[in-house]
């Protein structure tokens, strides 16, 4: 304790003796600026007449380095070799909500079970990503902490997460929206000073999936 004090001591001592800091006494730590090596002043002080950059060639260039995967002129060995696969442009990317998540946004009272929740609810209580691009597609993950009866609307559901929330005695619909209808569905008030988008019909594609009972598709006949 007592050679701890003795170092606070030495250093307050330190700082009484050392003059008011101002304008006129700041200074850089001995080391922190490192001065420019001048080139082209003579064979004497090392980088003389090329500078350091030898004769002729590439490296006389500046930038000296050629840029990444080049080859010297050659096909670069990343378009030699083939491709393969693709990258659907079609895909739909939809954000996915588990049941067990579901079940605690619940239990936090972030949402209220006693009314219809839709991709906006979703939204707004933070269940799912702030950017939904194409809908949310629900998860039977955790599906044994879900207790709640619930009506809700989402763009997909897996078989067993509706299995689970008709168990509850719950709804599920699968609706379809583009990227026009989901963005009056989750902002409408960026539409108050026009009207309202009509409700976009699904791809030929998708029309099986929003038409199939099974699915809980919302253009499917509701007498099966």
């Amino acid at each position: 304790m007592a050679a701890v004090l003795g170092h606070i001591e030495k250093n307050l001592s330190v700082l009484a003796n050392l003059p008011r800091v101002a304008l006129n006494n700041i200074r850089d730590i001995p080391g922190a600026r490192k001065a420019a090596v001048r080139v082209g002043r003579g064979p004497g002080s090392g980088r003389g007449k090329t500078c350091g950059h030898g004769h002729k060639g590439q490296g006389q260039r500046n930038p000296s380095k050629p840029r990444v995967g080049f080859e010297g002129g050659q096909t670069p060995f990343y378009l030699r070799i083939p491709t393969h696969g693709f990258r659907n442009k079609f895909r739909k990317e939809y954000e996915t909500l588990d049941l067990g998540k579901l079940q605690l946004m619940i239990d936090q009272g972030r949402i209220n079970p006693k009314v219809p929740i839709d991709m906006k609810t979703l939204h707004d209580s933070g269940a799912v990503s702030k950017k939904i691009t194409h809908g949310v597609k629900l998860l039977a993950k955790d599906s044994h902490k879900f207790s709640t009866k619930i009506d809700i609307e989402v763009s997909r559901a897996t078989p067993q997460a509706i299995s689970e929330i008709e168990q509850k005695g719950g709804k599920v619909v699968c609706a379809h929206y583009n990227k026009l209808g989901l963005r009056y569905l989750l902002k409408p008030e960026k539409f108050d000073d026009r009207l309202p988008p009509r409700r976009a019909r699904p791809k030929p594609k998708q029309m099986p999936y929003y038409t199939d009972p099974y699915t809980r598709g919302y253009l499917a006949d509701k007498d099966k």
